[in-house]
């Protein structure tokens, strides 16, 4: 777990040089830029996690579409599904992870 929490700091620290994709037999996750677009998830699971704090954050494509600010330890966005093929995400400021179902 210490390794798991340690990459996600580097990839957040790195975030506007690099863009890190972390990947295991079950999904893969990475830190979201301020416009993502997902491409083939249709029926997928996707879940979108602040690090600490996604202001103002908007989706498309999604069942439960994003409408409030997350915040790391009162409310995240875990589990939701993609109802179309492709689907946005976005927000105006902070940190997030989207993890997204193989």
């Amino acid at each position: 777990v210490d390794h798991f929490l340690g990459n996600l700091s580097v990839a957040k620290k790195y975030r506007e040089k690099l863009q890190l994709t972390f990947h295991d037999p079950k999904q893969y996750y990475f830190i979201a830029k301020k416009e993502t677009t997902l491409h083939n998830v249709s029926g997928k699971v996707i879940s979108i996690i602040p690090f600490p704090q996604l202001k103002n954050p908007c989706s498309e494509g999604l069942e439960y579409n994003l409408s409030q600010t997350l915040l790391l330890g009162e409310n995240i966005s875990v589990r939701n599904k993609a109802n179309r093929d492709t689907v946005s995400i976005s927000y105006e400021e902070g940190c997030g992870i989207i993890v997204v179902e193989r």
